[in-house]
């Protein structure tokens, strides 16, 4: 009944068709409203109802952003972390549970951990912890606080003279600090593990650096990839020794000495699961674009059920290889 009668108003005053479309849509609108979803211009609505692929940024987007170290590895072993969030209660452990101290090797990587570093980890009103700076940086700074190296004490002891600040063409940073070594100024690097991994000449063992060799090399490169391949995201840290009075030069970020990696989880949000089923649903195809290592995003791009049997996932290098017509095509089977 209500449709003939805005049919015949329309057929019977033609001018009055724009206010009757304006008020459909606010009705609309007011639905919506109901709905906690508020449009501030009416013609989104019309584009969301043609809406078929949504991209999404990954970090804080489809993760809840609160990093936390979960892993450590030295070369040789894998030391697991406990604990969750930005709060300083966890203990290092072997995978039968023992407790591991942090000495030796392992205490050299938390420490160009805690150094190469500039976020805070600070107690508000409320007693929550929280992450001043990057939160993939507070993860670590909150892997000192449960191993006794305090950002500030440590700091103290260690202290910064210059650096070389994070970029996206090298994804590294470099600081230099005194008191590692007698004498002598130590530069620590943090990055990407693929670049990292790639300018380390030495890596370092319970009686100090030896060369490098390809073995140890692959051997490294298989764990990082194992575990991104369980959604963990991965730094590479690394050192050199330089004399006193050096400064800071972007050519000692090679013939470094491998120290470690630092592996941690960014966990998934439920709500945004939930989301991504919901869209499937309507038929609409999510995608993730992300700066996180491939096999990393695609392991969370698979706990959130974003991936069918054929979708593929395409890295930075790949998309600059292909061509305007194989970008066409790539897109529709893409998700990550």
């Amino acid at each position: 009944g209500r449709m003939t009668a805005v049919s015949l108003a329309v057929a019977a005053i033609p001018e009055g068709l724009a206010a009757v479309v304006t008020i459909v849509l606010s009705i609309g609108m007011t639905k919506m409203a109901e709905n906690n979803a508020i449009v501030k211009r009416l013609l989104a609505v019309e584009t969301l109802g043609c809406v078929d692929v949504i991209c999404s940024d990954k970090t804080g987007t489809l993760t809840q952003n609160q990093m936390t170290v979960k892993v450590l590895y030295d070369g040789e072993r894998i030391v697991d972390v406990d604990g969750n969030g930005y709060a300083p209660e966890g203990k290092l452990r072997n995978k039968d549970d023992s407790e591991v101290k942090p000495e030796g090797k392992i205490e050299t990587l938390i420490r160009a951990a805690v150094l190469c570093n500039d976020a805070s980890i600070v107690k508000n009103e409320s007693g929550e912890y929280t992450c001043i700076g990057d939160p993939t940086e507070g993860a670590i700074t909150t892997l000192g606080m449960k191993t006794g190296m305090e950002r500030v004490k440590t700091m103290d002891k260690f202290q910064r003279i210059t650096e070389l600040p994070f970029d996206s063409d090298r994804k590294m940073m470099t600081t230099y600090h005194t008191g590692v070594q007698e004498g002598k100024l130590v530069s620590y690097t943090k990055g990407g593990p693929d670049i990292v991994i790639s300018r380390c000449a030495f890596y370092e063992t319970e009686n100090g650096p030896v060369p490098m060799t390809d073995d140890i090399r692959k051997k490294i490169e298989k764990q990082n990839h194992d575990f991104a391949c369980q959604a963990i995201r991965v730094l590479a840290f690394a050192y050199r020794v330089h004399n006193k009075g050096t400064t800071a030069d972007f050519d000692h970020e090679k013939d470094m000495i491998f120290i470690g990696l630092v592996g941690m989880i960014d966990p998934e949000r439920k709500e945004a699961k939930d989301a991504i089923a919901v869209c499937k649903e309507a038929g609409i195809r999510t995608v993730m674009i992300t700066g996180d290592y491939k096999d990393s995003a695609v392991a969370i791009a698979n706990n959130l059920e974003m991936m069918s049997e054929d979708s593929m996932a395409l890295s930075g290098s790949e998309l600059d290889k292909i061509s305007d017509e194989e970008l066409l095509k790539a897109c529709e089977k893409t998700n990550v």
